[in-house]
This record gives C-alpha cells, structure tokens and sequence, in this order.
C-alpha cells in the first residue's frame, strides 16, 4: 500500500524516539547507501528531498516546458526549484522581506525569476513568462503561509495544478471557488514513499539537485540551542547538527 499514508506509520525522531543520538539502531531493509559522491552532512537532506520528489516527481505534477510558481524559499521550495528545473521547467520562486539570504540563494540554484512579493506583485512576472499571459501550469505551495496559498490561485492558469507541501498548522482561508472557476487540479503531499528515497539519491548523484548549499549551520549535538535559535530567526535554510 502507500506507506506515506499508512495510519500505522511511525518516523524516527518523531513518533519514535532517537532523532538526536550518535547511534542509531535500524532494520536492515531501511538502509540506504549514499553515492561516493556525496558525504554524509549532505546526505543529510536526502529526506525532506525525497519528500519534494514525491511531490513533483511520483506522480508526476511537473512537465518539460511548464511554468512553475514556487511559494517559499526554505529548504522544501529550494528543492523543488532543482527538481522543477531538472525536470525542465521555468520557474519561480516567492518570498518576503524575511527571505532576502534565501531568494538570493535561489538564483544562484537556478530560478529563472525572484520575487519578493511584499516589494512587487509576481503577477505580471508570471504572465510575462506564460504563454499569452495565461498563469503558471503548476503552483507548489511550500511555506505553510495561508496568504501564500491564497496568492498561488491567483497566478495559476485555469486547468492549471496546485500543489500543497508545506503544513500550515492550523485552519487557513482559503478561495475554493478558484478550483471551480478555474477547473484546478489540487493536490496534497504527504512525506516520501521508499522510490522516493532511492530517486533522491539518484538525483544527488547525478549533481541535479544540490543539497549541500542548504545547509547555512553546523553545530555539534550538545549546542543545540544555539541551532535551534538559527530556525527560529529564520537566520539559515538548513541548520546540521553533528554527533558529539
């Protein structure tokens, strides 16, 4: 079945315990041999990329040629901008004032367009870069943010898709009459599947996704405030912390 969705599922670090040991004990069958090309702090990221790859790529919301709309520089949006682009699509990413570090960031992994939205309206920018100005073919919405949410219908075509990956938390406002205006396609992302897994560290390998540049903070396990302090500041995009 799709073990993503499995009521029964329990992650390490979460549901389980042990996501800050310097040792961890697995079934063997979970085991995953990273590419001689990529160390172990990039490594790191294989998961929220295999999250990302579930996303875009298992059931494939993203096409040669589309137009995508990336809603959040964090580390899921940056990872959906490489496999967006690896896939061969245009795209762009959305951020606020609090993302300057990160929408610079984003150019220099390949997006074809930035836009801090609280400094200009990314409607025009979207059209200039569709086809008769029709909207985006794809909107990924990855930061969590309601007003994120709410802008991304307005920048998708009609019969366009929309994606949600981030998780709001809490109950948002959000338009469902633009699905119906619109004919949308709306589509939820749960975590990753284990052929997400194994295609993220193909895409390492192969150099098409960059994980390394995300990582903004390393810190060893026993200064841990100090790491949570930089996501709280939202001062990083990915902060590591190294086993003591």
């Amino acid at each position: 079945g799709q073990i993503n969705l499995c009521p029964e599922r329990r992650s390490i670090g979460s549901a389980v315990n042990g996501g800050f040991t310097s040792y961890l004990i697995v079934p063997a069958r979970n085991i995953h041999l990273l590419p001689e090309n990529v160390d172990f702090q990039a490594g790191a990221l294989t998961e929220p990329l295999a999250c990302v790859v579930h996303a875009t790529l298992t059931a494939p919301t993203v096409t040669p040629g589309d137009v995508a709309v990336i809603a959040g520089p964090g580390a899921i949006g940056l990872l959906t901008l490489q496999i967006v682009k690896a896939a061969g699509a245009t795209a762009v990413v959305l951020g606020t004032n609090a993302d300057e570090r990160r929408l610079t960031l984003a150019q220099e992994l390949g997006a074809d367009r930035v836009v801090n939205v609280q400094r200009e309206d990314p409607l025009e920018p979207v059209r200039e870069l569709t086809e008769g100005g029709l909207g985006a073919d794809v909107v990924y919405e990855c930061a969590g943010a309601g007003a994120a949410a709410q802008q991304l219908l307005t920048l998708v075509r009609r019969r366009g898709r929309y994606v949600q990956i981030g998780l709001f938390g809490k109950p948002v406002a959000w338009d469902l009459d633009q699905l119906v205006y619109k004919e949308l396609t709306a589509t939820g992302s749960n975590a990753s599947t284990p052929s997400s897994w194994v295609r993220a560290l193909e895409l390492m390998r192969t150099g098409k996704v960059r994980t390394a540049p995300l990582i903004t903070h390393i810190f060893p396990i026993t200064d841990w405030e100090a790491g949570f302090a930089t996501f709280e500041d939202r001062s990083g995009v990915k902060t590591l912390f190294v086993p003591a």
